[in-house]
């Protein structure tokens, strides 16, 4: 087994055991929206940076059916920013600045890890600080589209508790 085929196994045990461990009961539902909506963002910016030869997956779960390596981009992304959203209070207009720059810096180190050491990603005519930003922007448009989804007060507050 390679390294890479090594990593994307290692990626998807760790996004179960931070599944059962991380997301409780109660937020499931915030969750699978959160990964829903990151997911179909993360899909179309992935897909264009892919068409327009800036991020290059020269090993892929499914060579024929898609330019995009399926572990990262469609799971291990938004399943982070799942867990960064049911971590934020869904009743408050403001944002956790900390918490949301930690989670995407985060990210963002994870996918330069992967470029660095790995032929899971490599960047062509592409940089960390364009994947810090467009992290950025999805966790924010992912965390204000859970916030109008559950716009219901009782809903919140029952989830909140």
């Amino acid at each position: 087994m390679t390294l890479d085929r090594f990593v994307l196994i290692l990626l998807w045990g760790l996004s179960v055991v931070l599944a059962v461990i991380m997301i409780p009961r109660r937020k499931v539902r915030i969750a699978a929206i959160a990964l829903l909506f990151c997911q179909a963002l993360l899909w179309v910016s992935s897909l264009l940076h892919s068409r327009h030869d800036l991020i290059q997956f020269p090993v892929r779960e499914f060579p024929k059916a898609t330019d995009l390596l399926v572990t990262t981009e469609y799971f291990f992304y938004p399943f982070f920013c799942a867990l960064y959203v049911i971590r934020e209070p869904m009743n408050q207009s403001r944002i956790n600045w900390k918490s949301l720059i930690t989670c995407v810096t985060a990210a963002t180190v994870i996918d330069l890890l992967l470029a660095t050491y790995t032929n899971l990603v490599r960047y062509e005519n592409y940089a960390w600080y364009w994947t810090w930003l467009v992290f950025l922007v999805q966790f924010l448009a992912t965390r204000y589209y859970c916030c109008w989804f559950f716009r219901s007060s009782a809903f919140i507050s029952h989830q909140e508790e």
